[in-house]
């Protein structure tokens, strides 16, 4: 009996189940997006004057229904509850590993504060909404999305009239028209952190960092997934060995944009073979494309792998029907043709013409100087090794498999992919060459064409491949650029310029300063570059009543110097005590006849914070 119930229980967690979504819910769901994104997200409401505004509105509103009905096909999911379980335990899995880098300090340097001050500013603009108007808002998008599926024309109603009560209120000014980068990120963080925020309080960094900690899950998840090993473990542990690339790692626990758009540039890669050579009517059928067409949604520095997409596109389909291996009528596969390419393209094409006009950010610097200096190429592939570890050598194993097979279609997509980006930095200004934040866009090529030869050699040899996978992941940990206390090592991934996060033990400081000192004044200063101090301010529950922030010379990266400065200053303003952010390694020492004296010296394994005491007048 107990053997018939175990036996049923096996079945039950191994039986495949489909859930098949009709075209029309599909339809929904991407118009769902696309108004968040580029609706509800107003950048139709920049220009002036409101005639203008309105006909932007309507021809995103057009654009966005034409996009969501050309986009859409009827979908196929299936899944076993058995995979579900494998997934938690992953989940968790990752979740120990990077627990410590989640919780870690809103590190100095980098755009991480940047992010966390928008996702709070729409945080606190959503808190001016009542409870009430947040739930009819789900219950309507919820409603919209059951008459999707079950009656498609009032579903199209419903959203029209919610869409304009929506709109109606917003002013004549832009609400969400920061263009520095794509909007839609701070909705997903903020809608992905208001619950938990509720419920334990917004002033907790692993709250902001759940998107990107999820996007290295996911990542790691389908790359298990493609590999198509079963239930081996041999696939769970190769989710973890990616979860463990020096790279992945790291950004995984940071409140940046790029992990989600790698995660749907790695599932499109891997779903590459379908991508570029299916007709319009199989792609739209292939889980693959809606990653594919999100992508341009996330990152404006995705420009170049979608055009990498359409270029190994449009070649593969040139060769084909040259060699006539193409089927049905010219005119619809020449249709077909565009609008993949319209679909692909057309949302990032729309935020970087608004970002062109409207936007006064960092232009691109073309330095083509830079092909002629020998040590960018060696900085380059440094990078790989040191940021990608085994995959890299995974990957050009994976890249001879497939010329072998004469699998071309693939070969020439993920080259294009890394040729492009490598170009697309090499002709920039040096500075950010190999800088690990913009290298992250060439892993999904890099794990693709890795996947090859990892799914070859395990099915060839079993122990070959449990072999290969710990190699993996003790060669990544290896190169961990983590550090045991969940600090990020200082300087990984710069090469040519300073540039990435500095993790200093800033909260435990101002609360030894809440403790001791909570009726003094402070300076904060040994920085040259701003640090929002206001998060863990609010964060605490206290703020020095006279405070003030000393920013030394951006060239002058002298401790002493600095301290030296920043000491006279606390002087002769009167300050009873400088909180000192040590730059290097050795601590500098207060000049003699100084007014403060060190009191307290605060370490993690990246930085030191050093706080100096005003000494009592005898």
């Amino acid at each position: 009996m107990k053997t018939s119930l175990f036996s049923s229980f096996g079945r039950t967690l191994q039986a495949t189940r489909e859930i098949e979504l009709p075209r029309s819910f599909v339809v929904a769901l991407l118009a769902s997006f696309f108004s968040l994104a580029l609706i509800f997200t107003d950048y139709w409401n920049i220009p002036d004057p409101l005639p203008i505004e309105l006909m932007l509105l309507l021809a995103t509103i057009l654009l966005g229904a034409a996009w969501s009905f050309m986009a859409a096909a009827r979908l196929r999911i299936s899944f076993k509850i058995i995979h579900i379980l494998l997934f938690v335990l992953l989940l968790g899995g990752v979740f120990w590993i990077n627990y410590l880098p989640l919780t870690s300090d809103l590190p100095w340097r980098g755009d991480e504060d940047h992010h966390f001050r928008f996702v709070l500013a729409l945080v606190r603009m959503m808190g001016k909404f009542p409870l009430y108007a947040a739930l009819l808002i789900l219950a309507a998008l919820a409603l919209v999305l059951f008459l999707a599926w079950r009656k498609p024309k009032a579903a199209v109603i419903l959203a029209l009239t919610v869409t304009g009560i929506l709109l109606l209120p917003y002013p004549e000014e832009s609400l969400f028209g920061s263009l520095r980068y794509p909007y839609i990120n701070y909705w997903i963080y903020t809608l992905t952190l208001y619950p938990w925020g509720q419920l334990f309080g917004y002033y907790n960094e692993i709250l902001f960092r759940i998107v990107p900690f999820l996007s290295a899950v996911a990542l790691a998840w389908f790359y298990r997934r493609e590999l198509k090993l079963g239930m081996e473990p041999a696939g769970l542990l190769w989710a973890f060995a990616v979860a463990l690339i020096p790279s992945v790692f790291y950004y995984s626990s940071v409140l940046y944009l790029e992990m989600p758009a790698v995660f749907l540039m790695t599932w499109a890669c891997l779903r590459a073979e379908k991508l570029l050579t299916g007709s319009f009517n199989e792609v739209r059928q292939d889980v693959g494309w809606y990653a594919l067409i999100l992508i341009g949604f996330i990152k404006e520095t995705t420009l170049p792998f979608l055009v990498c997409f359409a270029a190994a596109r449009a070649i593969v389909t040139l060769v084909r029907g040259i060699k006539g291996k193409t089927s049905g009528a010219t005119a619809a596969r020449v249709l077909g043709e565009v609008a993949i390419h319209f679909i692909t393209l057309m949302p990032l094409a729309y935020y970087l013409l608004f970002r062109t006009i409207f936007a006064d950010t960092r232009s691109y610097q073309f330095t083509p100087s830079n092909l002629l200096d020998p040590q960018v190429y060696l900085v380059l592939a440094r990078s790989f090794l040191e940021q990608f570890g085994i995959f890299v050598l995974f990957f050009i194993a994976g890249v001879v498999l497939l010329v072998v097979r004469r699998e071309y279609p693939q070969v020439l997509f993920y080259l294009l992919v890394i040729a492009g980006y490598s170009a697309f930095y090499l002709l920039e200004q040096k500075a950010y060459i190999g800088y690990s934040r913009f290298n992250l866009f060439m892993l999904p090529a890099f794990l693709a064409g890795a996947a090859v030869f990892i799914r070859w050699l395990t099915r060839w040899r079993k122990a070959a491949g449990y072999a290969l996978v710990v190699a993996a992941i003790v060669s990544s940990l290896l190169l961990s650029p983590v550090n045991r206390d969940g600090t990020k090592k200082t300087g990984w991934g710069d090469y040519f310029f300073e540039t990435s996060e500095q993790y200093y033990p800033v909260e435990e400081s101002i609360d030894y300063l809440k403790e001791y000192h909570s009726k003094e004044s402070t300076l904060f200063g040994g920085i040259y570059y701003e640090y929002t101090f206001s998060f863990y301010f609010t964060k605490l529950h206290w703020r020095p009543d006279k405070r003030d922030m000393l920013l030394s010379n951006e060239f002058v990266h002298n401790d002493q110097v600095n301290l030296q400065e920043a000491l006279m200053k606390a002087d002769e303003e009167g300050y009873d005590n400088l909180f000192f952010f040590v730059l290097g390694d050795t601590q500098p020492r207060a000049p003699v006849g100084s007014a403060f004296t060190l009191e307290k010296v605060i370490k993690n394994m990246a930085h030191q914070v050093m706080i100096f005491h005003r000494q009592a007048v005898p």
